[in-house]
């Protein structure tokens, strides 16, 4: 597993590709997002870049699943990349969720609140005109160590 691309100034640059899926899903993100940094360390800061609920083994996206099922892909993928980095859910201490629908925010909020089992992290909601391929959710979040 590729875990460290580069150290610059203080900051760990992480992969710039799946790595917490192994090389061999490299690929199919190469193929479908170019060159992206999904996660960033910076001291005891760990910042993940936003998600959409792309499959991460085979890069598809299903536009038809609803935003509970969106929210609960966008997070597994959150919680793969912060394991792979020996964090978890309960690290994570602010999330952004850009939904396309301010109107989903009860339904996503469902999904949500399943994966944080202890203290909500801090959060804010943004409402955004179009999400890349059509998504209904997107979450970035920042994590600490």
């Amino acid at each position: 597993m590729i875990r460290v691309a580069a150290w610059v100034g203080g900051f760990v640059a992480l992969a710039a590709l799946p790595f917490f899926l192994g090389s061999y899903h490299n690929d199919v993100y190469r193929k479908l997002l170019l060159w992206i940094t999904l996660a960033l360390g910076y001291n005891f800061l760990f910042g993940i870049s936003g998600q959409i609920a792309l499959d991460p083994r085979t890069g598809t996206f299903d536009s038809d699943a609803s935003i509970e099922v969106q929210t609960q892909r966008v997070l597994d993928n959150v919680r793969a990349i912060l394991e792979s980095n020996q964090l978890t859910m309960a690290n994570i201490v602010s999330v952004t969720v850009y939904l396309s629908n301010l109107g989903n925010l009860v339904a996503m909020d469902r999904a949500y609140q399943a994966y944080f089992r202890q203290t909500l992290p801090a959060r804010s909601v943004v409402e955004v005109a179009k999400l890349p391929r059509g998504a209904l959710v997107e979450i970035s979040a920042i994590a600490g160590r």
